[in-house]
């Protein structure tokens, strides 16, 4: 469990309030205009693709910082704002997943190509931006990595 010692030591040093923020209202903001869009233009598929893809990214999160397997992680806390970080999962983590997965399945789906290849290229769009992402969050602060060896600026590249 990533409630040990080890990862209380790792996890205790809240981030500073501002950034986080400003990137929580950033990705609120966001995740609201394309719900408000994917209900006015495009219709309930794509609403349930942009709050679903907010629920995988919430149980991904939570699983990867509860499991304990392989590289564990955390979030600092924010003792200010607990109601920010559900389950210990920033609630704008998981908003910002749903919009992720709503852009890369929206790009994805303009492409001319099949089911599958439409399916693969959004999976390739969302890990590239999250695989762009994690060492900017490692380096702000958002999330400590602990307990691995090889890694890509200080992710470990099995993320």
């Amino acid at each position: 469990m990533a409630s040990n010692a080890a990862s209380w030591v790792v996890c205790v040093a809240p981030t500073s309030l501002i950034p986080t923020l400003f990137i929580a209202v950033v990705a609120i903001v966001t995740f609201v205009c394309l719900l408000v869009d994917a209900i006015r233009n495009r219709g309930w598929r794509w609403a349930a693709t942009l709050v679903g893809g907010a629920f995988f990214g919430f149980v991904v999160e939570w699983l990867n910082t509860n499991t304990g397997t392989g590289h564990i992680y955390c979030y600092p806390p924010i003792p200010q704002l607990p109601l920010l970080s559900p389950l210990g999962v920033p609630f704008w983590v998981a908003l910002g997943w749903g919009s992720v997965i709503y852009a890369a399945t929206w790009t994805a789906q303009r492409l001319r190509l099949p089911a599958v290849g439409q399916a693969l290229a959004a999976a390739l769009l969302a890990v590239s931006v999250d695989f762009s992402l994690d060492p900017v969050a490692e380096l702000f602060g958002f999330w400590r990595w602990q307990f691995f060896d090889v890694n890509f600026c200080n992710v470990p590249y099995d993320n």
